[in-house]
């Protein structure tokens, strides 16, 4: 990812994402994410798309700073992302949900539209040059403020990003949010930037065919009783009465309210959005461009012009922390001009740095080192210090030490596990509001440092995008609303998640899902429950040989997990329906009965098969039929008449009777063990377990490639 982000954070700034959409953008045909209060772990298969979740979040950014991305070869960092069309598509789109609901954004937003109205609000001069009139409005400027409740609307909206290669200007980018019910769109990229619409837009596409509308100042644009004017003075201020809700005894307002303006714009026409430097005399700008400019890190006085991209990127900037999945070895060296702001720690390469930016700056980035120093601490045990030297070059050597004070050892030496660590503990202590994108985070640590981790991201809002069962939550049934599961399908990348109705139905079974191995499922890419231990010995024996040129189940992805008896599928079947996992079943023989449990827990989670077989008829009946569920054995007859011919173990004996009861005597009826040393010693695959494997692979597969 080339987003140079992922750095500190020093002034508060941070947001809200409440969900991510995309249409044609790398594997995703259409996505629609609804992200949950707190961390949203993204589980799948290799190949289902989870980093491409990553770049949706990140690319927005890009197009609104594209400066940010800084790529070390010195090309263009969007360059890359006009490939990211999905089979190679032309033009995609990607959408952020976004609520600004921080005090420091909130009071940028208002500086900015506090900016706009006065820039529009000068642009009353009947004559060119006229400088009075244009002093007389600064100046009326300066002692109003916009109100911050009338910037409500705007702190709420879905800014969303587009590629077309048929376009000149190629990208585009609008903000999207409603005010009073009414949908308004102000475009921040591309043609006709910085313009304010009332209504729905036609699409970006057919803006080139279709003109917009025209554009025009705010006081041309409003359609108001505006009294009749001997100067431009009056001309404003009797703009500025209709601009407040009317109250008693009021004959000028004390604040600007934006909201009015907006329920007042004219819907045919565009309403210009933007903060020119008006004026070189600072002593006539209005002083919302003062605050503006010092709130944005520009230098007051320059001619800049600011619009309402300027701010979205500023926001983005400081209130989204991602990471590359890929991490670089630890630096040591860094120049003095590094350690003055804050650091890129997007490859994890200089955490030292921002460590010691940290340890050494203010009492509010003093309070965060020792908060990393906490974490680090949590999660592995260990205690950080910090040690620095000037280095020849003038920069600073700076060391991480790691261990009791008495024996540290610098973290280079301390492995993968460490090094890791601390950039997450770095990344993790910071203002509460961010959005941290964590992609694959726990390559390099032991399970249960990553176990220590996972209570420490359910602080932060964002994602995590891993391969790893012990970081997803399942502390409580609660915990899975935050885990969403990535697959690849024949109409593009899949999100699957916990509904309401599955997650009351799964309360029972929490139990088995603290279980790392049934939490791992979630990776997998198609799932075969077993019965009992001994199909499960038996089989994975048997199919590991890849006897049928499929693939064996291991080398393609397919879990197998024993369930511990007929009564349990149907918790398991609730689970892998839930987060859209393909499942086969492998089950004795009194399961085919239509008195059986798995029938009735099939049948209540509407998975049985229309047309059922009438309740006298025979064993191979009720087998086909169940065989259109993904439901399949060995057996060759109920067996639940007391003699068990149904079972597995009936089938193993007519193989081989000897060798059963030989490994039952060796085993001591350890049905794991019985059941892999029948199938080891046996000295061919039989061709029923062939054909079992094939029906199942052929059922999985369909259902693999079900459209998204």
């Amino acid at each position: 990812m080339l987003l140079r982000t992922g750095q500190a954070r020093t002034n508060g700034i941070a947001l809200k994402i409440h969900s991510i959409a995309a249409q044609n953008f790398l594997s995703f045909a259409s996505l629609d994410l609804f992200l949950k209060p707190g961390t949203t772990v993204v589980t799948g298969p290799n190949g289902a798309g989870k980093s491409n979740l990553a770049a949706a979040v990140a690319l927005p950014l890009l197009v609104l700073a594209p400066r940010l991305g800084d790529p070390d070869d010195g090309t263009d960092p969007l360059e890359m992302y006009e490939q990211a069309g999905r089979f190679g598509a032309d033009a995609y789109t990607v959408s952020l949900d976004i609520e600004l609901d921080q005090p420091q954004e909130q009071e940028l937003v208002r500086l900015f539209v506090e900016a706009a109205v006065a820039a529009n609000a000068a642009n009353i001069r009947d004559k060119p040059g006229s400088e009075n009139s244009l002093r007389a409005a600064l100046t009326l400027f300066t002692e109003l403020n916009v109100a911050a409740d009338s910037v409500q609307s705007l702190l709420r909206g879905t800014l969303q990003v587009a590629f077309t290669a048929r376009h000149r200007s190629r990208w585009w980018a609008a903000w999207n949010f409603n005010h009073n019910g009414q949908p308004m769109q102000l475009l921040l990229r591309g043609p006709h930037a910085c313009q304010l619409y009332k209504g729905q837009l036609p699409p970006w596409t057919e803006h080139a065919v279709a003109p917009l509308r025209t554009a025009a100042p705010l006081l041309e644009n409003l359609r108001l009783p505006i009294d009749q004017p001997t100067s431009d003075e009056k001309v404003l201020r009797s703009f500025l009465r209709h601009m407040k809700s009317p109250q008693t005894g009021e004959t000028e307002p004390a604040a600007i309210d934006f909201g009015r303006i907006l329920d007042n714009l004219d819907a045919t026409r565009a309403f210009v959005v933007d903060v020119p430097t008006l004026m070189h005399d600072t002593r006539t700008e209005p002083a919302a461009l003062a605050a503006l400019a010092h709130a944005l890190g520009h230098e007051h006085g320059r001619n800049v012009r600011y619009d309402f991209r300027s701010v979205l990127a500023q926001v983005l900037q400081q209130g989204l922390i991602l990471t590359d999945n890929r991490r670089l070895p630890l630096a040591r060296h860094f120049p003095l001009p590094k350690l003055t702001g804050p650091v890129d720690l997007r490859d994890g390469s200089s955490v030292a740095a921002e460590l010691h930016r940290l340890k050494n700056g203010s009492i509010e980035e003093q309070q965060r080192f020792a908060q990393a120093c906490e974490v680090f601490k949590d999660i592995t045990r260990l205690d950080l210090h910090l040690r620095s030297l000037p280095s020849p070059d003038a920069g600073l050597t700076i060391d991480i030490l790691v261990g009791p004070a008495y024996s540290t050892q610098i973290a280079q030496f301390a492995g993968a596990g460490v090094q890791e660590a601390l950039l997450l503990a770095t990344l993790l202590a910071g203002e509460a509001g961010r959005v941290v994108v964590l992609d694959e985070p726990a390559v390099n640590l032991h399970p249960t440092v990553q176990r220590r981790l996972s209570h420490h991201l359910t602080d932060v809002q964002g994602l995590v995008i891993t391969h790893s069962p012990d970081l997803i939550p399942c502390s409580d049934i609660t915990d899975l609303d935050r885990v969403v599961r990535l697959t690849q399908r024949s109409g593009g990348t899949h999100v699957s998640s916990l509904t309401h109705e599955r997650r009351d139905q799964l309360a029972a079974w929490m139990q088995r899902l603290l279980l790392t191995d049934v939490r791992a499922l979630l990776f997998a890419s198609a799932v075969i429950l077993c019965e009992g231990a001994t199909e499960l010995g038996a089989l994975s024996q048997w199919w590991n040989q890849d006897p049928t040129g499929l693939g064996d189940p291991g080398s393609v992805n397919i879990a197998m997990v024993d369930v511990g008896g007929e009564a349990s599928f149907g918790g398991y079947i609730n689970y892998l329906e839930a987060f859209g996992i393909p499942w086969a079943i492998v089950a004795d023989g009194p399961a085919f009965s239509p008195k059986g449990n798995l029938g009735k827990q099939l049948t209540k989670l509407g998975l049985a098969p229309a047309d059922p077989p009438g309740p006298d008829a025979g064993f191979d009946a009720w087998h086909h039929y169940w065989n259109r569920a993904g439901v399949f054995t060995l057996a060759d007859a109920f067996g639940n008449d007391g003699t068990k011919s149904g079972e597995i173990e009936a089938y193993l004996e007519r193989l081989d009777t000897a060798l059963l009861a030989k490994v039952q005597a060796e085993h001591r009826n350890s049905k794991p063990r019985v059941g892999a040393a029948f199938a080891a010693a046996h000295p061919t695959v039989p061709p029923e377990v062939v054909h079992l494997y094939r029906q199942i692979r052929a059922h999985l597969t369909t259902r693999e490639n079900r459209p998204a």
